[in-house]
């Protein structure tokens, strides 16, 4: 089983004006060819003339006999700060996770150890959270670029570079202004449907470690731990709860 990909960076040539051109002007069939479309998005992506290029390519590859867009685009959206948000999500379950066992395992009793388990919890909780917050900050101003999309406003290091991207997009629809009623509407619409709202954070970025710390506690519960240890075994899960009720109200 064989895929081919298409990189714009790699795949339309930076050095050779008549290459770079040419490469430009087949920007929507390779992209009419494609199965799918990955976009891994960036607060800058939509400031930028290149990247908003190959988004009018795929409303123009996507457009129906009629001129208008029939079914979903065959994107698929991945903001790249949340890949940020779950390895920081993962590191810090792990963090938690490990200090409330170190704290089970060599003397649960001592009030030292229990307030280190307590610090690196909350601590590892404030991070997660600010992480997250970052994050539905990003996809604010996500759903804002997308509703002012605006290719004429985007940027380009080459004034050259303008004229080829609009020139091109004038070959695919009537002004540049539809073009950007497209995105507004189609893209912006398909986007924010899959994200969800800002605070939405998806549930199986986390879920895997979550089951393992949900059956790591129920195999203390199961084997009795919680009995002998008193009320500082059910402390210490109490300590890990926390931690995991800090991530679930954004996770659904």
């Amino acid at each position: 089983f064989r895929r081919t990909y298409f990189m714009d960076k790699f795949c339309v040539h930076q050095g050779d004006p008549d290459l770079k051109r040419r490469g430009v002007a087949s920007f929507a069939a390779f992209i009419g060819k494609s199965q799918r479309m990955l976009l891994l998005w960036s607060p800058q992506y939509f400031t930028r003339l290149w990247c908003t290029l190959e988004v009018a390519a795929l409303v123009r590859a996507s457009n129906g006999i009629n001129g208008q867009i029939e079914g979903a685009l065959p994107l698929d959206f991945f903001p790249l700060q949340l890949a940020s948000v779950s390895c920081m999500a993962w590191l810090l379950q792990f963090i938690a996770y490990l200090a409330i066992d170190i704290y089970r395992m060599f003397n649960p009793s001592d009030v030292a150890a229990a307030s280190v388990t307590i610090f690196l919890v909350i601590l590892a909780s404030m991070i997660l959270m600010r992480s997250l917050t970052a994050y539905a900050r990003a996809r604010i101003a996500l759903a804002d670029q997308l509703q002012n999309f605006s290719i004429q406003e985007a940027q380009c290091a080459r004034l050259e570079d303008r004229a080829k991207v609009q020139e091109r997009v004038l070959k695919w629809f009537e002004n540049l202004d539809t073009c950007n009623q497209h995105i507004r509407e189609k893209v912006k619409d398909q986007v924010l449907a899959v994200l969800g709202p800002s605070q939405h954070y998806p549930t199986r970025m986390i879920l895997p470690v979550m089951l393992i710390n949900i059956f790591d506690e129920a195999d203390y519960i199961s084997s009795g731990h919680h009995v002998d240890q008193g009320a500082n075994g059910w402390f210490s899960s109490m300590c890990w709860c926390c931690f995991v009720g800090t991530a679930v109200p954004v996770c659904y």
